[in-house]
């Protein structure tokens, strides 16, 4: 439908898409256009579709579908808190045990870091149902949800925190700590 003079024959159109008899006008213009031709037949294609039954699956074939789906997760990166070496200002050294508080969404992960030997032990709990994964393992969980896990260095403690339906990114210490100070709550 091109012109103006087409406009006016649309619900002529419609009512023989529908089967009902048009105005004499809409079917006399219908012999001389192309284009409201090619609509109707696009109206009645439309018509005949909303016509045919459908029936709602069982429920057991519906969720077996859905369990083939694959599941929307929504990726988060969760920022900087508190650092308690800033915190402590002047008084801390480099090579001090620190605490970094991260949140994203509804999740506050608290993270102790502890050097040890040449590298860094790395506590934290994870709350409700979840999991966490550092690089491409999974790490254990304890009873509470602690988890624990030893790093070369600062720059090896990323983690990602998993749930229903979320993941979140927490930067690794040397990260978040480059990034400067903690933004205010």
């Amino acid at each position: 439908m091109r012109h103006r003079a087409c406009m006016e024959h649309l619900e002529g159109l419609v009512a023989l898409a529908h089967g009902r008899s048009g105005p004499a006008a809409t079917e006399d213009h219908l012999r001389s256009c192309s284009a409201c031709a090619g609509a109707l037949e696009q109206l009645r294609q439309m018509v005949a579709a909303l016509r045919t039954p459908h029936h709602d699956p069982p429920r057991d074939v519906l969720e077996a579908a859905i369990g083939l789906m694959p599941a929307t997760i929504k990726r988060f990166r969760a920022r900087l808190v508190l650092d308690s070496l800033a915190m402590a200002g002047s008084r801390a050294a480099e090579g001090d045990s620190f605490q970094l508080v991260f949140e994203a969404k509804d999740l506050s992960a608290r993270l102790m870091y502890v050097p040890e030997g040449r590298g860094w032990q790395v506590s934290g709990r994870v709350a409700g149902e979840g999991s966490v994964c550092r690089e491409d393992e999974e790490l254990d969980l304890e009873p509470g949800g602690l988890f624990t896990f030893r790093a070369r260095d600062l720059a090896d403690t990323r983690l990602l925190i998993r749930r229903p339906g979320v993941e979140i990114e927490i930067p690794s210490a040397e990260e978040a700590r480059a990034g400067g100070p903690p933004e205010p709550r």
